[in-house]
């Protein structure tokens, strides 16, 4: 059986891989105009919530708030110029949360 830490790890490291890396890895260069200005408040979104993961102390803690604020929370409201925009966080939410569920399970968490 893993350690909690190490599970908190796993959780963390499923999650940075499947949700947060793919746009954080992108560069606000991809974007032109309007769409930039897009882009830099959805990464700001996208790196405040990993931290805010991040934050959580206990593997348990990491699955409740997953699943509460990225998965069930998945649509954010962004607004640029004025200008109202909804942001997937994910593009397949119920099956990245059986990914993860199954994930859970393995770990005993």
């Amino acid at each position: 059986m893993e350690p909690q830490s190490r599970k908190r790890q796993l959780l963390l490291e499923f999650i940075d891989r499947r949700v947060f890396s793919p746009l954080l890895r992108l560069t606000e260069h991809t974007f032109i105009g309007r769409h930039r200005k897009i882009f830099r408040e959805a990464k700001k979104k996208a790196v405040h919530q990993r931290e805010d993961l991040h934050s959580y102390n206990s593997p348990l803690e990491v699955k409740e708030a997953f699943l509460k604020k990225v998965l069930y929370g998945n649509t954010r409201r962004l607004i640029v110029d004025g200008e109202e925009f909804e942001l997937r966080m994910v593009e397949e939410p119920m099956k990245l949360r059986d990914e993860f569920i199954e994930l859970c399970q393995t770990l005993d968490v």
